[in-house]
């Protein structure tokens, strides 16, 4: 038997030390310039794979040309205009970009985790679990959710309904966000999807 040897990804796993953000932490294209620069600082060694948090972008990404009466047209980015902030940060590396992004298809907005390389969207993971009161309304006791900061009273996620593989570099890669790591079935049926390596971005400073 042929004997091929295992694949294998040079991850860096990024988490920045910051409870609270302000309009100035933001950079032109509402990246959080913590993160902006360690992108920057892992992408210049050798690096398969640079894992960014849940939020680190202040704005919708925009997968089609459908609205949502809770995301204003001044919150939202094009796939194109993403890319290619996404194409100036990959410029010198082979590697690619994770990171969790609001996003929204098909006038749904989701909880999501974007994944880039230089050259285009590899894809995109949408949260399956969503939180009660914080991402959803439960019924009944919708009336106890909290405003919403960004999207204002009455907005809530749409959840995902797929595992949302991703290969990069032949690796299959599932996803969870935040919570979601605590439901041993969810990261179960990525595993017998494929995934090969899982991965969970979160926002430490919620805790």
């Amino acid at each position: 038997v042929d004997q091929q040897p295992n694949p294998t990804l040079s991850v860096a796993i990024l988490q920045g030390n910051q409870l609270t953000h302000q309009p100035q932490d933001f950079s032109p294209d509402h990246i959080d310039r913590l993160h902006g620069a360690m992108i920057d600082q892992a992408l210049a060694v050798p690096t398969d794979l640079v894992v960014l948090p849940e939020t680190v972008w202040m704005k919708t990404l925009r997968l089609d040309e459908s609205r949502n009466p809770w995301v204003a047209e001044s919150l939202m980015v094009s796939r194109d205009a993403l890319g290619s902030t996404m194409a100036q940060k990959l410029a010198q590396s082979d590697g690619a970009i994770i990171h969790g992004i609001d996003t929204m298809r098909a006038g749904q907005v989701y909880n999501a985790l974007a994944f880039w390389n230089a050259q285009e969207l590899l894809g995109v993971y949408f949260k399956r679990r969503l939180v009660p009161f914080s991402e959803f309304r439960p019924k009944r006791l919708g009336w106890l959710s909290p405003q919403n900061q960004l999207h204002g009273t009455g907005f809530e996620y749409s959840p995902g309904q797929t595992l949302g593989l991703v290969r990069v570099r032949e690796i299959p890669i599932g996803s969870a966000i935040c919570h979601e790591v605590m439901f041993p079935q969810l990261l179960r049926q990525s595993v017998l999807g494929g995934a090969q390596l899982l991965i969970n971005a979160g926002n430490d400073g919620i805790f």
